[in-house]
């Protein structure tokens, strides 16, 4: 499975500013060396250091400083080959299309996507420069026991509730 260089450098899939995705790739790269020399001192003093670093770094507490240096080294790489791919237009593409054959659970736009190719009941409104009315049959029409009925008596519960407790509070 191909790693997601969007996610990896922290951008949305429309980033197109050769600015943003090296800037993007530069922050990310002082973010590992800054965990990597932070986790080289607690190592230096037998102690363990923060869990985020571990965690950034994707590796255990009891890593060797041997073993972050290789974790460091290659989160490091994997930031260079995904700037590199995002950098070029035709590899961008390529690397695209790659990650729409895989689509992974984690990627929620491309799910999203899917999810409304799947069912043909939900209806993609035609662009148009004229609003249309409220009784459009692109319009989906709610059933009495819609999740917006269930979300109001929610917010209606939950305004006696706060009511309660301000009358209990101020009024004894």
């Amino acid at each position: 499975m191909t790693q997601n260089y969007y996610l990896l450098l922290g951008i949305s899939h429309d980033t197109v500013k050769p600015e943003v995705i090296r800037v993007a790739a530069e922050t990310r790269m002082n973010e590992f060396k800054e965990t990597f020399e932070r986790l080289q001192q607690c190592v230096g003093r037998e102690e363990i250091g923060e869990a985020y670093d571990y965690a950034i770094l994707e590796i255990s507490p009891a890593a060797s400083l041997a073993d972050i240096k290789e974790a460091t080294q290659r989160k490091i790489t994997a930031i260079k080959e995904a700037y590199q791919t995002l950098i070029n237009p035709a590899s961008r593409v390529a690397y695209n299309q790659m990650l729409a054959k895989e689509s992974s659970l984690n990627d929620i736009p491309m799910i999203l996507k899917q999810s409304t190719e799947k069912h043909p009941s939900i209806k993609k409104t035609p662009p148009s420069p004229i609003p249309t009315s409220i009784s459009s049959p692109f319009i989906p029409k709610q059933s009495s026991g819609s999740s917006l009925n269930w979300l109001w008596l929610f917010v209606a519960v939950g305004l006696i509730a706060i009511g309660g407790f301000l009358a209990l509070r101020f009024f004894r």
